[in-house]
């Protein structure tokens, strides 16, 4: 019977504790800012001219700007160079299709030309990705036997 009245005592104390501090935290908040707030007041209340000079060159940046500035330049410009010679080339094709674009006869050889480059950019892609030699076994498709001998 001792024992539960021990336990009793014990969970009544834990609770008044836990209460008190719910009541007081914003107090004790306060308290802590308002004694920053004060001695922030005073640090800076006391500081002197030379503090101030000295703390400002501390975080002066101004002549670390130009070197930064001719730094990204220096990075950056074989970019901007890419740029404007991927414009000027796209320019100057735009030129040369304006040009062969104005004649009927130039639209027939700009199509035939287009055509041959189309058909031997797929040859010469079949041939590059042609892995059939490599393979011991004969691909087969629908039923019908692949074999390299009979592609042009």
């Amino acid at each position: 019977m001792k024992h539960k009245h021990k336990n009793k005592k014990r969970a009544q104390r834990l609770f008044k504790s836990k209460v008190w501090r719910k009541k007081h935290d914003p107090f004790l908040l306060a308290v802590v800012l308002v004694v920053f707030i004060a001695l922030e007041t005073a640090s800076l209340g006391t500081a002197t001219l030379a503090d101030w000079q000295h703390g400002v060159a501390l975080i002066d940046v101004s002549s670390q700007v130009a070197s930064a500035a001719a730094d990204f330049h220096e990075a950056v410009q074989p970019i901007v160079d890419v740029a404007v010679y991927i414009n000027q080339f796209f320019q100057e094709a735009a030129d040369q299709m304006a040009f062969l674009l104005n004649d009927e006869d130039n639209v027939a050889f700009a199509a035939d030309g287009l055509a041959a480059f189309g058909r031997l950019a797929s040859k010469d892609a079949y041939q590059l990705f042609d892995i059939s030699e490599y393979n011991p076994w004969f691909g087969k498709v629908a039923g019908a036997y692949i074999d390299k001998s009979c592609s042009n």
